[in-house]
């Protein structure tokens, strides 16, 4: 199982690279938002990853590969889920590093890694994979694509009312 999840991450550098940017950009923008700012920013991050390399491998055909391995389906499939659970601990490391080097450079930044916070990060990210994830292994990334949108959307407005807007 871990050398799924390596094969993940190393098949997408480029994302994780990207990713960064995505949560400087959030570290600025959600910051105000605090709590419900840091798990919307960590779901977002993970989404970001975790349907990235359900595309690559709806690209390059892996799946097919993977399976044709003398690997158990669910090895496979448990592999995906922690996956999950790994992009999401990399967010909230990154989001911690930002947070301290806001702090050193006294730049009103909010996004304090706090048990609430983190529980909650988990807690979305496990509810927006228990849904999406079986869309995506039943029907494929494309087909799933537009569904995960959705899902990624009505778990982010199931906590709008926390927002205050």
């Amino acid at each position: 199982m871990y050398h799924l999840i390596k094969k993940d991450i190393l098949m997408q550098k480029r994302a994780m690279k990207l990713s960064l940017l995505l949560m400087i950009f959030f570290t600025f923008t959600l910051s105000q938002l605090e709590l419900v700012g840091y798990t919307v920013a960590v779901l977002a991050v993970t989404y970001q990853l975790a349907l990235g390399a359900s595309s690559l491998e709806d690209k390059n055909n892996s799946d097919k590969i993977l399976i044709s391995l003398p690997i158990k389906r669910n090895i496979i499939v448990l592999s995906k889920y922690v996956s999950v659970y790994v992009y999401a601990a990399y967010a909230i490391l990154f989001y911690s590093l930002i947070n301290a080097i806001g702090h050193m450079l006294h730049l009103p930044l909010d996004f304090p890694l706090t048990l609430s916070g983190v529980m909650g990060a988990v807690v979305a990210v496990t509810l927006f994979s228990s849904i999406s994830f079986p869309l995506l292994f039943k029907y494929g990334y494309l087909k799933s694509k537009m569904a995960n949108i959705i899902i990624f959307f009505v778990i982010y407005l199931e906590g709008r009312p926390y927002l205050n807007l």
